[in-house]
Order: structure tokens, then sequence, then C-alpha cells
């Protein structure tokens, strides 16, 4: 099951630059490119100068117990110092490989919640709020 256009529209009401990127036989929304806004990251002067991720999400599932993944289409990885994004990883949908976010804690705050409150805009609230406040500590980078 994935997103409906309602749903999505939602996303423009909160001022994020998003795109359909597939739809199923039912017309529902199965993957988005979202420009998602966070912090460069690192260990670097420059760690907290603002940054904008341009992202794919499968939202095919969204509703389910596993958080969806979240990959990573600019910065290129070469350019990514956030410590909460891995470095490239197959993404099946593209056939190709690229970084995709740590969801740490996210992952089980995700599983706890009430499949209707499993929306888009709380998916895009989470990577905000992780892409916003990198842990130092994460497996990483």
């Amino acid at each position: 099951m994935g997103v409906s256009d309602g749903e999505f529209k939602k996303v423009y009401i909160d001022n994020f630059t998003a795109t359909i990127a597939g739809r199923n036989a039912y017309k529902e929304i199965m993957a988005i490119i979202i420009t998602l806004r966070g912090k460069m990251g690192g260990r670097g002067p420059f760690s907290n100068r603002d940054v904008n991720y341009k992202v794919y999400i499968n939202v095919n599932n969204i509703r389910s117990d596993q958080i969806p993944h979240l990959f990573f289409l600019d910065p290129p990885d070469e350019k990514i110092k956030h410590v909460n994004i891995f470095r490239p990883a197959a993404c099946g949908d593209l056939g190709k490989n690229l970084p995709h976010l740590c969801w740490g804690e996210y992952q089980n705050y995700w599983a706890q919640l009430e499949p209707y409150n499993r929306t888009l805009m709380a998916l895009i609230k989470c990577a905000e709020t992780v892409l916003k406040n990198q842990n130092l500590s994460s497996p990483a980078r």
C-alpha cells in the first residue's frame, strides 16, 4: 500500500520540494524524490552548515513496521560528511549503489507507531531530525 495523492499534497503545504517517482496499478504513489534540509555534518568547522539533500524514498510499504530506506541522490557520496549517512549500498529500484540514511533510534520509534501514524509527513520529519542532528557515535561514516 503506497501513499495517496492527498497525503502527498500535505508535503507541499510544509514547503518541501517533492516529485512522484512511481505509482502502482491502483494509482497509489510508490516512490518519491524529495529535497530535505539538514546539516553538512562531519567533524570539521563547517559541520553546522545547512545542506540540501535530494533523496529517493520507496514508500510502497510505508505503513509497515519497517521504516523505509532513504537513498541520497545529491550531494554525491564523496561530498557527504554527515555521520548518519552510510556509504553506498544497492538501491534496487534505481539499479545503482547510493548512500543511505542510518535511521538509528528512529527504526524502533517507527515500529512502535500505529500503522495509521506511519505517514509520509511523519517519515519526512524523522529524516529531517536525523539530518539536522547528527549522532557522532553513529556507525555510518
